[in-house]
């Protein structure tokens, strides 16, 4: 198997380093959202510095799943106590990545060999998981490796009935694979220009996947474009790869089912809501701020749109004024 260049903890670096990007990726050139009034708070924060929180997921209880790039670990947050415990240790890799469910408190997760240390990811370790929290005792089950693939991230579920597969983002490799829960069987749904690394940049490519009605909507970090194309039953193109917004570094998001967006911004600290007209603003947070700082993904609560939960690592990999970073946390903010 061979290696690649980890951009969980090197992207930022690389990308200050690229003429492409330079000084006009941090100057986030986007109007401050002042249609609402937005309050921001702590959930939950873990206590060492270090750690990052790379998915979310929220259970019908209400409760915050999240997984961690730094330990191959899933934890449950309890956003009325503010405390977390472990769900899970997952064996033979050393980082969880994306989160979705696929059924009533059932979830896949992403899992994979990333060694923090040195920055560098194996190549062919990522396994797709089923997480049962049904029961008492969670239980875990391997639905399928997927040796062929770079480096798996954002995931999401499409759901069509006798046809239902895994969605899932490949950062490394510019594509997004199918992954049927039941057989195990995968293959490559979408491939586009648009989800490629941009030319010259850190690795980055597709990166965050949400399914809203006939519309798989995905964000592409250093093209930095925000995107959707229409799909087929079995997740294949059905429709044109269309561009909603671009400017600003994208990773993981959550959608309302009108198509407005909240993306996380990652080195720019920020979350930026896109219309469905594709009119963008900041939401929350500034670069110079800790508010939302190294925001990695984004979930809607479970009354409505109003509440939405940011994952962040805390900038670990882009301090705050140069210099400040913190432990990974999960932030609420309620909006009215």
């Amino acid at each position: 198997m061979r290696s690649i260049s980890l951009f969980f903890i090197s992207c930022f670096v690389a990308l200050l380093a690229l003429p492409s990007f330079g000084l006009e990726l941090l100057n986030l050139d986007i109007e401050i959202d002042s249609s609402t009034n937005q309050s921001v708070s702590t959930v939950y924060q873990f206590p060492n510095v270090g750690s990052w929180i790379e998915g979310i997921a929220v259970r019908p209880n209400g409760n915050i799943l999240v997984t961690r790039t730094d330990t191959p670990e899933l934890w449950s947050i309890d956003p009325n106590s503010h405390t977390a415990s472990l769900v899970y240790t997952f064996p033979n890799v050393t980082s969880t990545v994306g989160i979705t469910a696929i059924g009533n408190d059932v979830y896949a997760v992403g899992t994979g060999i990333i060694d923090l240390s040195t920055t560098v990811a194996t190549t062919g370790s990522f396994v797709i998981w089923k997480v049962d929290l049904t029961s008492d005792t969670p239980q875990v089950t391997t639905i399928k490796a997927i040796p062929e693939a770079g480096s798996l991230d954002g995931m999401a579920y499409l759901d069509r009935g006798l046809n239902t597969n895994l969605l899932i983002a490949d950062t490394l490799e510019g594509v997004i694979w199918r992954l049927n829960p039941q057989s195990g069987n995968y293959s490559v749904a979408l491939n586009d220009s648009s989800m490629l690394p941009a030319e010259g940049s850190a690795p980055i490519g597709v990166n965050g996947v949400r399914v809203v009605g006939n519309y798989v909507y995905y964000t592409s970090s250093t093209q930095q474009k925000f995107c959707r194309v229409a799909v087929a039953d079995d997740g294949s193109a059905a429709g044109p790869f269309e561009v909603i917004a671009t400017g600003f570094f994208q990773d993981g998001f959550a959608i309302a089912p009108d198509g407005t967006a909240y993306i996380a911004t990652h080195p720019q600290n920020t979350v930026v809501k896109v219309t469905p007209q594709g009119e963008a603003s900041v939401y929350a947070g500034n670069l110079n701020s800790t508010e939302v700082a190294g925001s990695t993904d984004v979930q809607f609560g479970n009354c409505g749109y109003q509440v939405i939960y940011v994952a962040t690592n805390g900038a670990q990999d882009s301090p705050v004024n140069g210099t400040f970073t913190e432990p990974a946390k999960v932030v609420m903010i309620e909006s009215s």
